[in-house]
């Protein structure tokens, strides 16, 4: 084996002690550890998780309790371009290296980008304390994962994540996709 490419988290969440980053933390020191060549890819939240809120998003709402922390979302075609030129050999980058989208919304802005394309109206609830919990349980999440996805939007509330990352055009050579576009994409699973 020549080297291993990894896909792990934002190093701000892992500075965070962030639940999900503790994982990846570990993850990423048993392969530094290990000797072997690699490459660490470091992505925060990915724009395709919006597309699993297209079904609240069509009621009209985006219920995250981030208050208005922003996220420079990343496509995950960005991270699959930036492993594949490290895998291939047409980048010879190793190491860590944290991975963007080029620009950092709060979710209101992002309610306001898809009801501009939509035509109706959306707007971002920002729930706290139980109430966030509740609106969690209420998609199904239970167990770690709920208090993991309360930790990881606590941490993006205080702004945690919210740094612009030069890797992708580091790695590829290319500019990373913007939200705009992956909007204009797949506009279609936010539609009534």
């Amino acid at each position: 084996m020549k080297s291993i490419t990894r896909i792990s988290i934002d190093s701000e969440f892992i500075q965070a002690k962030a639940i999900l980053g503790l994982g990846h933390a570990a993850a990423d020191q048993h392969l530094i550890a290990s000797g072997i060549a690699h490459t660490i890819l470091r992505p925060g939240g990915f724009m395709q998780n919006l597309l699993a809120m297209a079904p609240m998003i069509k009621q009209g709402v985006i219920v995250a309790p981030t208050a208005e922390g922003a996220v420079p979302f990343i496509d995950a075609r960005d991270i699959a371009d930036c492993a594949v030129a490290v895998l291939t050999a047409s980048s010879d980058v190793r190491g860590i290296v944290d991975i963007s989208g080029p620009e950092a919304f709060t979710f209101s802005e992002i309610a306001d980008k898809i009801s501009n394309l939509v035509g109706y109206s959306i707007k971002h609830v920002s729930p706290v304390g139980e109430e966030a919990r509740q609106s969690f349980m209420a998609t199904g999440l239970d167990g770690w994962m709920l208090d993991a996805m309360l930790d990881d939007t606590a941490n993006v509330a205080r702004g945690v994540g919210a740094t612009i990352h030069k890797g992708v055009k580091h790695i590829t050579g290319n500019e990373p996709r913007t939200l705009d576009t992956f909007l204009e994409e797949h506009i279609h699973y936010f539609q009534k």
